[in-house]
């Protein structure tokens, strides 16, 4: 990252990342040993502090955005009066980046990363559910969960010290500004779930970090997101992402990568099924920010008209939870003009595989849609 004057380090000449540089592998620096056989390769990506501009709840909010396969640099300019947190925006763009490459606000700098192929996603979005809707256009997804901000909640809950008056809710309000674009601005903007710093890495024992409990086995490494794709590579994952076929997952247990396995979804014209391995986990329906169905099948002939997306939350009852990307709901679409109308609805099997996990998604264009 290029830091701006007024950070840490105010020499602009300099390229430096304010956490330092990390090389491979990680325990010949100092970082504990991990079981990394599941890694395949790096998705390019980056959190971007977006500028200040009297973004909710307050003047001085920065929006952060993650911005999955950006693999350009791009930095903000242009806007010497809004400022980011680590002090002015410079205007003299000493790279010599192309306007491409340069924002000056929040929505510029999700349109111009979506040109350059990226996922932009607003990053643990605390505060109230409509504070995005003044970015035009909207980021494609949205942290539902973030590890950081959940250990700040469980901190302040215990009344660890350093927290801030009241109990925190980040993590409920993450979920609210999820349900809340669903259902007011798009039914296909994704949910994701990261664990920012508190990962397989963070130490165990007492933090530094400010109301955050004591690291354990079972609160850090809590936030992932399994991506459903066939090979290891960019353009798989970039496609999974772009149509939504991930799950968001927490594993809130000592005992990791132990969450539900989703075995086949299928979406017909008056229902959408889950099934799992186990078959023993309780699903639970999300429309519209409201439960509305318990079950591992959700009845769409019951549902209210104006109802626009649901989505599925699949609890071991143990701590661990699978969310699903939305399916976006509306009445039958018409036939093409010249075909006549199906007496049954047209059901295509996409079979995605990734470690364990099958997936099986029908679809069906008459009432649930899923991509």
């Amino acid at each position: 990252a290029w830091l701006s004057a007024g950070s840490p380090n105010p020499d602009p000449g300099v390229p430096t990342g304010w956490v330092g540089y990390r090389r491979w592998p990680p325990e010949e620096h100092g970082a504990p040993a991990l079981p990394l056989n599941s890694l395949r390769f790096y998705l390019p990506g980056a959190e971007e502090v977006g500028l200040i501009g009297g973004t909710p709840p307050s003047p001085r909010h920065s929006a952060h955005m993650i911005s999955i396969g950006l693999g350009e640099y791009m930095e903000g300019a242009g806007c010497a009066s809004c400022g980011n947190e680590g002090g002015a925006v410079r205007t003299d763009n000493p790279l010599g980046l192309p306007a491409s490459h340069l924002y000056s606000s929040n929505s510029d700098f999700i349109a111009k990363s979506i040109a350059l192929g990226a996922i932009p996603v607003a990053a643990h979005p605390n505060g109230p559910p409509n504070q995005l809707d003044s970015l035009d256009p909207l980021p494609l997804a949205v942290e539902m969960y973030n590890n950081y901000h959940a250990l700040k909640d469980d901190g302040s809950a215990a009344g660890v010290a350093g927290c801030p008056g009241a109990p925190s809710h980040f993590i409920d309000e993450m979920r609210a500004v999820w349900d809340h674009v669903l259902e007011e601005k798009s039914p296909r903007i994704w949910g994701i779930a990261v664990n920012d710093w508190a990962s397989a890495w963070t130490p165990l024992g007492s933090s530094a970090t400010a109301c955050w409990p004591e690291i354990t086995e079972a609160n850090r490494d809590r936030g992932k997101t399994q991506a459903l794709v066939t090979s290891y590579d960019l353009e798989s994952y970039m496609a999974a992402f772009a149509a939504g076929a991930f799950f968001a997952v927490v594993e809130d247990n000592a005992v990791k990568s132990a969450y539900p396995t989703v075995s086949e979804i299928e979406v017909t014209f008056d229902r959408i099924t889950i099934s799992t391995a186990a078959g023993i986990e309780t699903v639970r329906w999300i429309g519209d920010g409201q439960l509305i169905g318990e079950g591992n099948t959700l009845d769409l002939t019951n549902l209210p008209n104006e109802l626009v997306y649901a989505r599925a939350e699949i609890d071991d009852g143990d701590g661990r939870t699978v969310f699903t990307q939305p399916f976006s709901l509306g009445p039958p679409a018409p036939p093409p003009p010249g075909e006549p109308i199906p007496l049954l609805p047209d059901v295509v099997t996409l079979a995605l595989a990734v470690a364990l996990l099958a997936v099986a998604i029908h679809k069906s264009p008459r009432l649930a849609k899923r991509a």
